[in-house]
């Protein structure tokens, strides 16, 4: 409140000047986000403010940026102590969470419950800076809670962690309704929806944030003001490939690490992975391969099955592609020499640090994961699983060979195999920084549709990359602004008088159980689902266990065109929808097409005709990428900063 020059420190090394930056300078000279613009040259920066705010001027030093300001804004004292009276719940304490704890601890927070399921592990330790090696293995929210009262000894901070799941009935609609704001700093979709549902019912604003990568963003969520998490389908922005392109020419490594993986499935897959890619499809193209060829087999068997692997995989199949298809688009394939396969004994160790880029050491490595796979019985493959990842990238590389494409490293393989988004320190921090600034704005009462914008943070691709001062290459990250949505008058959480939707699934695939399980808990984040068709109750969590295992058409009139409607509650979150469930023959076992609003908006079930007609047009050639249509643009831009990253 001195009308005197203020200084503050950011440390940060010099040769980082990261997003941080930006949100840094916003929030230490307490001036909006929009308000402020970036000028980079490579050696210093400088922050042009308009006038009326805070003019800050940034410079480098060896180990620190220094931030000057030439006076203090007037309303900053004001804003902190509303922040500051407030009660606040931090759902997270992992990457985002961290952050968040300590900038609303210096926003001039008091009163917080943190909450986290989580325990730390040593990965966490190179962009979760509240632990330290000696807190491995203990549970998150508690340990970041301790380190951020050591920061005030005398006790004026009161942080109350949680150890356990949010999605526990503990934490009911009352139990929101005792904070003034709710901040979320999760990394999984069904946990936000939950959150988000608590809130709208709670009617407690909520400020939503997530990163993936160098890209984030930030959502204030007030009921009845802007749209809320669930008003919008989320984009998977997943791409699917035709079957011909990943088992006839692939051309991508992603390709053959897809292969590699239905090989897993085919081999070490549990049952139901096996039954997922196998059941009420097309008939299998990896038939020819034995999934009992690695079980309860000794040291001699594994050897002579992964020979034959490697024969049928690599060489006969080649050989047969080559025979059917006399024309190629591109350079053919070719099959790899027998000589190959020639792998050491089992007992010799191998060394996956040093990766070569020729057959026989990929074929070394082939039966080393296949050796100790076989071993620990059929499990489904997770990327924490150093033997299944071992065994893709090896299939994936021998495939690439095979079909003349540059092999990559066991890392690229996982990172590809288990669709891994590297987790970006400063990202956290940006995205930290500008939630606890909505925070403080819904704190003082702002309302979201004017000054408390979406924000988003998005990292320009590698094609784009440009000098800077002539001698460093810098990736440009652009924080970008919009004006909330109003809420959607569709959507099934915070309409008021609009609760419908349809669903289409293949019926005939589902068990009452498997149709509660795959889709209402796992597809519609329903953390305590019910079920209800007309006056009869099918399912409720621990009851009516009987019910389960009957087939889903069984309350369909035909099972070809059946339809019915149910009612679907949650005892959690306190929603019911009305669910209008719709037999399409057409669809895989896991897959549900959802499509909310008034029933007759819904598009018509395919009937045999019409699929067969489909069958018969259907191209062969080329990647299949998933489009959804719910994904809008933001037209309405605010402003623009632009962000130049070292």
């Amino acid at each position: 409140d001195s009308p005197m020059a203020t200084r503050a420190h950011v440390c940060l090394p010099r040769e980082e000047l990261q997003p941080l930056t930006a949100a840094a300078v916003a929030a230490a000279a307490e001036v909006p986000l929009d308000a402020v613009t970036l000028h980079n040259n490579g050696r210093s920066a400088s922050f042009d403010v308009p006038s009326g705010h805070t003019h800050s001027v940034l410079s480098i030093g060896e180990r620190q940026l220094r931030i000057f300001f030439e006076r203090p804004r007037v309303p900053a004292a004001a804003e902190r102590r509303t922040i500051s009276t407030k009660r606040v719940f931090l759902v997270g304490a992992g990457g985002i969470g961290c952050e968040l704890l300590k900038d609303i601890v210096l926003a001039g927070v008091v009163d917080i419950t943190i909450i986290d399921l989580d325990t730390i592990d040593a990965t966490n330790l190179n962009r979760q800076f509240l632990f330290a090696k000696e807190h491995v293995g203990r549970p998150k929210a508690l340990v970041a809670a301790d380190v951020v009262r050591s920061w005030r000894p005398d006790g004026a901070v009161r942080i109350n962690a949680i150890e356990g799941n949010v999605k526990d009935a503990r934490f009911d609609v009352a139990w929101y309704q005792a904070f003034d704001i709710v901040i979320n700093g999760l990394d999984n979709v069904g946990a936000r929806k939950h959150v988000n549902r608590m809130c709208i019912q709670a009617g407690v604003p909520l400020v939503e944030s997530g990163t993936m990568g160098y890209n984030g963003q930030v959502q204030p969520i007030v009921r009845k003001l802007s749209e809320c998490y669930d008003c919008r389908p989320k984009p998977t922005d997943q791409k699917t490939f035709a079957v011909c392109t990943i088992h006839a020419r692939p051309t991508t490594m992603v390709h053959c690490v897809h292969y590699a993986k239905e090989v897993y499935n085919r081999l070490f897959g549990d049952n139901l992975t096996t039954a997922a890619s196998g059941e009420g499809a097309a008939k299998s193209e990896l038939d020819y391969v034995d999934p009992t060829a690695f079980s309860d087999a000794n040291a001699s068997d594994t050897l002579n099955a992964t020979r034959s692997l490697y024969d049928a995989l690599f060489v006969h199949k080649i050989q047969e592609l080559l025979d059917l298809k006399k024309e190629w688009p591109i350079t053919p394939p070719r099959p790899l020499p027998r000589a190959e396969v020639a792998v050491p004994s089992v007992g010799t160790p191998l060394d996956m640090t040093t990766q070569g880029q020729e057959a026989s050491e990929f074929a070394s490595q082939l039966l080393h994961s296949v050796t100790n796979l076989s071993r620990k019985g059929r499990h489904a493959f997770t990327k924490d699983d150093d033997d299944a990842v071992h065994f893709v990238a090896a299939v994936a590389n021998l495939r690439a060979l095979n079909f003349n494409i540059s092999p990559e490293t066991n890392h690229k393989a996982k990172t590809i195999a288990g669709n891994i988004i590297p987790a970006i320190a400063s990202t956290n921090a940006v995205i930290a920084a500008v939630a606890v600034h909505k925070a403080a704005g819904l704190a003082n009462g702002t309302a979201p549709t004017s000054t408390l914008p979406f924000t988003a943070l998005l990292h320009v691709a590698q094609s784009r990359r440009r000098k800077v001062g002539g001698v460093k290459y810098c990736d440009r990250a652009l924080l970008h602004t919009f004006a909330s949505m109003a809420p959607d008058p569709k959507c099934l959480v915070c309409s008021e008088n609009h609760r419908r939707a349809t669903v289409r699934c293949n019926a005939a695939l589902h068990t009452l159980g498997s149709f509660v399980n795959g889709f209402l808990t796992k597809e519609m984040s329903l953390a305590n689902p019910t079920v209800d068709l007309g006056s009869s109750t099918l399912y409720e969590h621990e009851e009516f266990e009987d019910l389960q295992g009957k087939p889903l058409t069984t309350w369909l009139p035909a099972v070809r065109a059946g339809s019915a409607t149910f009612t679907i509650g949650d005892l959690n979150q306190t929603v019911e929808w009305t669910l209008h469930l719709a037999h399409d023959f057409t669809l895989d076992e896991a897959t549900f097409v959802v499509e909310q609003g008034n029933f007759d908006d819904a598009p018509a079930v395919p009937t045999a005709t019409s699929a067969a007609r489909e069958d018969a047009e259907e191209s062969d050639g080329g990647d299949v990428v998933a489009y959804n249509p719910s994904k809008r643009n933001r037209k309405e831009v605010r402003e623009e900063t632009l962000i130049d990253v070292d």
